[in-house]
């Protein structure tokens, strides 16, 4: 395992990527990944009714999120630095953060103490995915939701980050999440024909800078 230094290095990356407040380094696909785990809850239950915890929150993008929406969530990350951070951005924009330091392997919190889990880009991190999803079985509600994004895995297997344990395709990610949940549904986050002009030039110069238009925070 290699220690996850990119907030040491970069601090509030995700932020510059969504709200940093320079439209032209506002990043669609970004917003994308935390905007999908939102509606997919919202499609099972009321947010604004539940408390929602995000493992491995970082720097705090999506529980900044989750507030907007009305909800109210509680932040867990294994690294002080993003813990940290995250505090600094979200007191700046607005909501009292509430962030803990500390792992998913072993959440501190009692059983069924949350309505919601959302997860961004966590699981493939994992060297013990199984310990890291029983514990988030065990700390959700009966009826309670979990909702992630993990990277699709390549045709040919190279990992795609060096931070990356495991990459996962469709079917893969099925079968781990099948033993701790009763029912699983796994999704592409972007359709192909938006994700292209996201990603990559268009070669029409005015429009390459409208398909990256931010969702600039409310404060």
């Amino acid at each position: 395992m290699f220690k996850f230094r990119k907030y040491e290095e970069a601090g509030a990356y995700h932020w510059h990527g969504t709200y940093s407040g320079g439209w032209r380094r506002s990043s669609p696909v970004l917003h994308a990944r935390y905007d999908v785990l939102v509606r997919a809850v919202e499609r099972a239950l009321d947010i604004r009714r539940e408390v929602g915890l995000d493992v491995g929150c970082g720097d705090g993008v999506m529980l900044y999120k989750l507030a907007r929406r009305g909800g109210r969530a509680v932040g867990l990350d294994l690294e002080y630095d993003g813990v940290s951070v995250g505090q600094r951005e979200l007191r700046r924009v607005g909501p009292e953060p509430a962030l803990v330091c500390g792992s998913g392997y072993r959440l501190p919190f009692a059983d069924g103490s949350f309505g919601y889990v959302v997860s961004t880009e966590v699981l493939e991190h994992l060297d013990d995915p199984r310990t890291w999803l029983s514990e988030i079985r065990r700390v959700l509600k009966p009826g309670g939701v979990l909702a992630l994004t993990t990277p699709h895995r390549l045709p040919s297997g190279q990992l795609q980050d060096p931070y990356h344990v495991q990459e996962y395709d469709g079917p893969m990610l099925q079968a781990e999440l099948a033993p701790y949940f009763d029912e699983v549904e796994v999704r592409g986050q972007y359709p192909r024909a938006l994700y292209d002009p996201y990603t990559r030039p268009l070669g029409f110069r005015p429009v390459n800078p409208a398909c990256r238009t931010p969702d600039r925070p409310a404060a």
